[in-house]
């Protein structure tokens, strides 16, 4: 009989220790969360690094974000198991108990640190897009992970067979529903109201006489790139049909140091020793000479080219006999190595060098563009940061030095004569401390009512600010326009922030991008014919948007003009004594009766920028008897201030009163008086009605709008022009006094603001 075998005695493994083998040892659910956390960490990542097809600096960019979000979640996972391992080690010592290390602490430690990690990530996100408050953003950000994982842990709670499955099921259900709720909370766009058109077409209204300038012109439209050559990019490199010699940009903005600046040269594959000139460009097939325009973009994610967006300006303006070039500076913008700061001279600088490359390529014979560039007929204007290097460059072409580098000589004198700009920053470039002033130029700025990028009408600022020496003929003009925001006009931006902080944003009442750009095309062609071609047909539209009501889409639309014709009565700035007025002279008197009057720069936001100077709040009524505001003229006036037949009167005028408020429409009366002591009246009706001031949610359901810190949107002002010929039986040659009657609304307010004369029809 033999003898069996002994089986062969299994050897013991050993057990797994440490942290990762207390979560290989884990139960279904402790599993199940980390999964989701884990998928939740891998989402955010994925959002970041949208950039990852965009080429070198996308896709490192991409990888470089998904990984820090990733790592830094991690890290918060393990600081959390080891914080709780250690206070339990402690706490255990502290009851003279023997302390130890418990892989059940350390699991909830690290489970902990995920979520922490997880809530601190979507907020900084959310804060780093949206310059939000993190006081109203957390219970989003823990939302976003802890729904999930809160998924994640009853999937494996009922998987593992863990306590009771009815109770199970109920947590699964409950999970479920709060997931598909908070999904479709983020994926729902609710609809707001935009409001009514702001404006109607009046019988007193003059259509303008000339062609729509948003149609196309006769000219048939050509394109091509220039550039160094050498670019990464085929079209201003190899593809480049023009090429240009690069710049040194160092004297002015010194090149990033250490491993930034060897991961920038890279990525771009230059440094700022060699900055690249290169442009798109639309230019008509004609014999010319055409006047030149030079646009440039605004800070993007510089992997993401932004100078492609502007084709509809270039195919347009081309077509009606301009050469348009869309500047690329996206090697000035932020990327996933650095952020885009201090560079806003440089900006300026290097439209100022294309100006030159043109004027060189105009008197090459040979070049494509021989003798077709007109060089006393330029314009240059830009978006966003792009908007306020145009004004930079217009004040850096009077110069002969750079500020702060006077080894850069500048002395280009070109003859820019106008700057156009979208939504510009401002600001941000000021030699020693002292604000841009461009003069002697024709300039306007559009703003999009709903823009949460450039929360303020910053170009408002340069507008004020842009002054007339006396000699010559210019004009400044600015247009507000709700329902439009910073990216729709750029059709690469669109959106005004990435994800996650525009799953919050109000976008509901936007505009259409193709109708938005529509408004905005529209309006620069009037502009640069104005400006540029000399058809001064199209000024009306830059004075008042309904004269060009035909061609607009409708919306609530508000413009302000102002040229060298205009005299000042009253623009509030000229001390801090409520009864002067601006105008010379003895006699001149301002008087309020019936109105509280409060002097002040009107807020652009209410907790952000103001305008850069003053106008009159006026408020009734106070006290009994007709609420009214007089302004006496001097016994004398100077010759510039003296009314003729054929001047008009004009002011700025926005009503003060949230849009929200139940309140009726702002009217008054303007009255006239002569020396004679005889008057004439007007309804302001007549002539339009002053905005109220907008008010609407920033955040979708207005839940978050507090976390924005801009907070609600300040008055529009809009420029009111009335002919003297409107007031009958009176002397306009010898007026005593302007005088508003505040009869028509019981209650209210408004902000006034340049009340004057202007001699140009």
């Amino acid at each position: 009989m033999s003898t069996p075998a002994m089986a062969a005695p299994v050897q013991a493994q050993p057990a797994r220790t440490g942290l990762w083998g207390s979560l290989r040892r884990s139960s279904a659910p402790q599993q199940g969360a980390l999964i989701a956390a884990v998928c939740v960490a891998t989402a955010l990542g994925a959002i970041v690094g949208r950039g990852a097809y965009l080429g070198p600096a996308g896709l490192f960019g991409g990888l470089a974000n998904a990984t820090l979000v990733l790592l830094g979640i991690t890290i918060a996972g393990y600081t959390g198991a080891g914080l709780f391992g250690g206070v339990t080690a402690l706490v255990r010592l502290a009851l003279r108990r023997r302390p130890r290390w418990s892989p059940r602490v350390a699991q909830a430690g690290f489970y902990s640190g995920l979520m922490m990690g997880g809530f601190g990530g979507s907020t900084l996100l959310l804060m780093a897009n949206g310059s939000i408050k993190p006081l109203y953003f957390l219970p989003s950000a823990v939302a976003l992970v802890a729904v999930p994982v809160f998924l994640g842990l009853c999937i494996g709670l009922l998987a593992g067979g863990r306590g009771r499955r009815p109770v199970a099921a109920l947590l699964l259900a409950v999970a479920v529903v709060l997931n598909v709720a908070l999904g479709g909370f983020l994926w729902y766009r609710p609809s707001y109201a935009a409001g009514a058109p702001g404006w109607a077409v009046p019988a007193g209204v003059t259509p303008i006489g000339a062609a729509d300038p948003g149609l196309p012109g006769p000219y048939k439209v050509q394109q091509l790139t220039y550039g160094s050559g050498t670019d990464r990019r085929p079209e201003f490199g190899k593809f480049a049909v023009l090429k240009t010699p690069t710049v040194d940009i160092t004297p002015m903005r010194p090149d990033y140091p250490g491993l930034t600046g060897a991961a920038r040269r890279w990525v771009w594959g230059f440094d700022y020793t060699a900055a690249p000139v290169g442009g798109r460009v639309w230019y008509p097939d004609g014999a010319g000479p055409f006047p030149l325009v030079l646009f440039v973009h605004g800070n993007h994610a510089a992997e993401d080219d932004s100078d492609p967006g502007y084709a509809y300006l270039g195919e347009l303006l081309a077509s009606r006999g301009f050469i348009f070039v869309s500047v690329d500076m996206n090697y000035l913008n932020g990327d996933w190595i650095t952020q885009a700061t201090g560079e806003m001279g440089v900006r300026g600088y290097m439209l100022l060098r294309h100006i030159g490359v043109w004027q060189e390529w105009n008197g090459t014979p040979g070049n494509p563009f021989y003798g077709k560039v007109d060089l006393n007929n330029i314009a240059v204007g830009g978006h966003s940061r792009g908007g306020e290097a145009a004004a930079v460059a217009a004040v850096l072409g009077k110069q002969e030095t750079f500020p702060g580098a006077d080894e850069v000589k500048l002395g280009f004198n070109y003859s820019i004569k106008a700057v156009l700009s979208f939504a510009p920053s401002d600001h941000q470039w000021e030699p020693n401390k002292v604000a841009t002033v461009p003069r002697d130029v024709n300039y306007f700025v559009i703003q999009g009512g709903r823009d949460v990028d450039a929360f303020e009408f910053m170009g408002i600022c340069q507008y004020q600010r842009v002054a007339f020496s006396g000699d010559g003929d210019y004009f400044k003009a600015a247009l507000w326009v709700d329902n439009i925001n910073h990216g729709l006009l750029n059709t690469t931006w669109i959106r005004d922030h990435f994800a996650p902080a525009d799953w919050f944003l109000n976008e509901a009442p936007l505009m259409d991008g193709e109708v938005a750009r529509r408004i905005a095309a529209t309006f620069s062609s009037a502009f640069l014919e104005a400006s540029l071609h000399g058809n001064r047909a199209y000024l009306p539209l830059l004075r008042d948007y309904r004269t060009g009501a035909a061609w607009l889409p409708a919306a609530k639309y508000a413009t302000l003009f102002h040229d060298t014709s205009h005299a000042a009565v009253a623009d509030f700035d000229e001390d801090t004594e409520l009864e002067t007025l601006t105008v010379p002279g003895d006699g001149g008197l301002a008087k309020a009766e019936g109105l509280l009057v409060i002097e002040q720069r009107a807020p652009l936001r209410e907790l952000g920028w103001r305008r850069e100077t003053q106008s009159a709040l006026l408020k009734w009524p106070v006290g009994g008897g007709q609420p009214q505001y007089t302004l006496t003229l001097p016994d004398r006036l100077p010759g510039k201030w003296r009314p003729l037949m054929g001047a008009s009167l004009t002011f700025a005028l926005a009503d003060g009163i949230s849009e929200t408020q139940p309140h009726a429409p702002v009217d008054l009366t303007v009255e006239l008086e002569d020396r004679d002591g005889k008057t004439a009246r007007v309804a302001l009706s007549r002539y339009g009605a002053p905005l109220r001031r907008p008010d609407f949610p920033i955040t979708q359901y207005g839940l978050w709008d507090k976390g924005w810190p801009r907070g609600a949107h300040g008055p529009v002002l809009e420029t009111f022009t009335m002919p003297l010929t409107d007031f009958a039986g009176i002397d306009v040659t010898r007026l005593k006094a302007i005088r508003f009657l505040f009869d028509k609304v019981p209650e209210g307010e408004v902000y006034l603001d340049d009340v004057g004369f202007r001699w140009n029809p």
